[in-house]
Order: structure tokens, then C-alpha cells, then sequence
């Protein structure tokens, strides 16, 4: 049913993102990996780090 939409919304001239019309088992959503067959989420020891340091810098009362 979203091909249909998704084709009729070209027919249009409709813009849409492609990349955001994903349709597979794994997804990447906002840099975690999201795999809904087995209910799980998991994000890389980079962004993990990242992720942390910016919820430290958000949480650290300021000095000024």
C-alpha cells in the first residue's frame, strides 16, 4: 500500500524523502539501530559515547 502512495505522490509531483520511506527489518533512527523482528535496540560505542557526554553537558549546572 505505501508503494501505491508513494507512486502516486511521484504521478503528483508530490515531494517526499526516499530515504525516509524505508521499509526493512533493521532501521537506523536517530543513530540507533532499531530491529523490530527481535525487539531490540542497540547503538554503536561511538554514538554511545557521544550520547553520554551530551546528556553530562546538558545535566552539568553551568557557571554563569
Amino acid at each position: 500500500m505505501r508503494v501505491h502512495l508513494l507512486l502516486l505522490w511521484d504521478y503528483l509531483g508530490i515531494p517526499h524523502n526516499p530515504e525516509k520511506q524505508v521499509s526493512r527489518s533493521l532501521l537506523s533512527i536517530i543513530s540507533f539501530e532499531v530491529d523490530a523482528n527481535l525487539m531490540q535496540i542497540t547503538i554503536s560505542v561511538e554514538r554511545r559515547g557521544a550520547l553520554v557526554a551530551a546528556i553530562h553537558n546538558f545535566i552539568t549546572p553551568s557557571s554563569t
